[in-house]
């Protein structure tokens, strides 16, 4: 894997567009809010603003960007832990960005219906019927990343794409 081949990843899925999983979606908000929060905030603190940065091209680059109900639901509890007018701030972006996005959802039933659910649970079973319906998850989730992997569906796993950024310093 190299900086090539995250680009032609991108480039395949450019056009049917990409889901960001929670953590990665809570360093974007947080990050357009207040870029030096990323790593004070105990959600956000592995990441950085060079983190962000590659998370805003990766959006940009994007023709569709979905949301799964469940990861709106987690970001949305997740940033309700943060205090003051950060809160309601990330709030607000969050808000701006489910508008902005297209939802992609699956009823609760199908859901607990799919063979990965009592292995990965309602949020990442979402993001897999999202990925067998052709879009991109951006995700630092081993097990999620690992399992689509497995499955030849589409995924970029962060964790390896940060590898290869720090190789380039």
């Amino acid at each position: 894997m190299n900086v090539q081949w995250i680009a032609d990843v991108v480039r395949r899925f450019q056009t049917a567009g990409a889901l960001l999983d929670t953590n990665l979606l809570l360093v974007y908000i947080l990050g357009s809010i207040n870029p030096l929060q990323i790593n004070r905030w105990k959600r956000t603190k592995p990441y950085g603003t060079k983190d962000l940065r590659f998370l805003v091209d990766f959006v940009s680059r994007m023709n569709a960007v979905f949301v799964a109900p469940g990861v709106a639901a987690e970001t949305s509890n997740f940033l309700g832990e943060l205090g003051g007018d950060l809160r309601r701030l990330t709030l607000e972006r969050l808000k701006s960005y489910l508008v902005e996005s297209r939802e992609i959802s699956f009823s609760c039933q199908a859901v607990a219906n799919l063979a990965e659910f009592p292995r990965l649970g309602f949020t990442d079973s979402t993001l897999c019927e999202a990925a067998r319906g052709g879009s991109l998850i951006l995700t630092d989730d081993f097990p999620l990343a690992n399992y689509l992997d497995s499955k030849n569906l589409g995924v970029l796993n962060y964790h390896h794409i940060r590898q290869i950024m720090a190789s380039m310093k």
